[in-house]
């Protein structure tokens, strides 16, 4: 973009192109969309500075809400994958990684916050 002031993520009605809306606003970064939650009410989305990836947050479609998913010094995927939506829009799925030497894997978050938890992981048995 040529106005940084402009950056951000905005929906508009895909029946006429109408009804432009901005959801977020990031003037030294970018949001990177992912999925609208599967009643239609928030959105996920990746934020990113210029030294990349920030971190997965949701926010209302309304911009209000912003809620980080992700902890400070997780390193999010840089493909482009910014988080998905369960079926019951309880959890959302990140790619990421906890170190920058380590493998990326696939994290489940519920979507009202907590730590995320990494999928297909050994758990320690207490028996």
């Amino acid at each position: 973009m040529d106005d940084p002031r402009r950056n951000g993520i905005y929906s508009i009605r895909s029946s006429d192109g109408g009804g432009l809306k901005r959801i977020t606003s990031v003037p030294r970064g970018d949001d990177l969309p992912g999925d609208y939650s599967p009643d239609g009410d928030q959105l996920v989305f990746v934020r990113a500075d210029r030294n990349g990836p920030l971190g997965v947050f949701v926010t209302n479609v309304d911009g209000t809400g912003l809620q980080r998913m992700t902890p400070s010094g997780m390193i999010i995927d840089d493909s482009g994958f910014a988080g998905r939506w369960s079926p019951k829009g309880d959890q959302i799925l990140v790619v990421a990684r906890t170190a920058e030497d380590h493998h990326k894997a696939i994290w489940i978050v519920n979507a009202d916050g907590g730590s995320p938890e990494q999928t297909g992981r050994q758990r320690a048995s207490t028996s």
